[in-house]
């Protein structure tokens, strides 16, 4: 998904629960930071968290 995200194929990450985006809190930081650092926002369902706010 970070390789689709950097070729620009993705515009938006939409999941249902944020420990499905990485396997600890950590990975999970990092993934989107460098998400808003491409501009990349995303939603987690289960908790109602948007980047973009």
């Amino acid at each position: 998904m970070i390789e689709d995200c950097n070729a620009g194929k993705i515009d938006m990450i939409i999941t249902k629960s944020i420990s499905r985006s990485a396997t600890n809190t950590l990975n999970c930081l990092r993934f989107i930071r460098e998400l808003k650092e491409k501009n990349i926002p995303a939603f987690f369902e289960n908790i109602n968290a948007d980047t973009t706010r």
